[in-house]
């Protein structure tokens, strides 16, 4: 989408794929899970939401390239 410039709806995907993981992390409840007594899988569900907020930034980088930048120094 990036390469034929139509950056509304790369945005857009970039947005839906965030709201997919916002869910599933609100879903997971890891803050829970480690009341519960369960660290590794919260650990697992912070380690797949780190990744994918890995994966969401490399998407942004050609639209927000400050902003990425940023995001790659603190990880």
């Amino acid at each position: 989408l990036y390469e034929s410039r139509d950056y509304a709806r790369a945005l857009r995907e970039v947005m839906a794929a965030a709201d997919i993981v916002n869910t599933a992390f609100d879903a997971a409840a890891p803050w829970k899970l480690a009341k519960e007594g369960q660290g590794q899988r919260a650990a697992e569900v912070g380690s797949w939401c780190l990744q994918m907020f890995k994966l969401l930034t490399a998407c942004l980088k050609p639209v927000l390239p400050a902003l990425a930048a940023q995001a790659e120094a603190f990880l």
